[in-house]
């Protein structure tokens, strides 16, 4: 299981409703597809960036065949992963996916986008926290054990019984 969560801290505006008026600025997270390599990645959330287009109607780089997305559970928008839940509409933003390991890509890459709310400060940054694990679900995987010796410490002790 691939698990993704991101928070952020901006000014809200009472008065709004919606994410991109109710914040002073707001912030996304997109992952790698399976087996795209970081190089094009990047140049595509650069490319996001600059055009303020969609990214899940971008196409892979030419040369590149169209590559697989990771199937999220929720998804960006509320027609994807579980109906009537969009992943944007709040600052704290969680997803998963459960991968079988023999699929799992062999790089994976996190972009955190940020975007344009009701503050019209162009030096304005929101703060954020990102956090990503994986996790064994079925425990088939022993890489505790390979990296156990590295976390034991020997410590001496001196007992003294009178």
């Amino acid at each position: 299981m691939i698990e993704v969560s991101l928070s952020y801290k901006a000014k809200p505006r009472r008065t709004r409703r919606l994410t991109k008026s109710y914040f002073s600025g707001w912030v996304k997270w997109e992952s790698s597809k399976f087996e795209e390599p970081k190089n094009v990645f990047k140049d595509r959330m650069l490319e996001y960036d600059e055009n303020d287009i969609s990214i899940e109607n971008q196409e892979s780089e030419p040369g590149i065949t169209h590559l697989e997305s990771i199937p999220w559970y929720l998804g960006r928008q509320k027609n994807m992963g579980l109906k009537s839940i969009a992943l944007n509409d709040s600052s704290l933003q969680k997803d998963w996916s459960i991968v079988p390991s023999n699929k799992l890509p062999s790089e994976f890459s996190i972009a955190i986008t940020g975007m344009r709310g009701w503050e019209k400060d162009p030096n304005y940054e929101v703060e954020y926290a990102l956090a990503v694990s994986f996790e064994d679900l079925g425990g088939n995987l022993e890489v505790y054990q390979q990296i156990k010796i590295e976390n034991e410490i020997e410590i001496e002790q001196e007992i003294r019984i009178s």
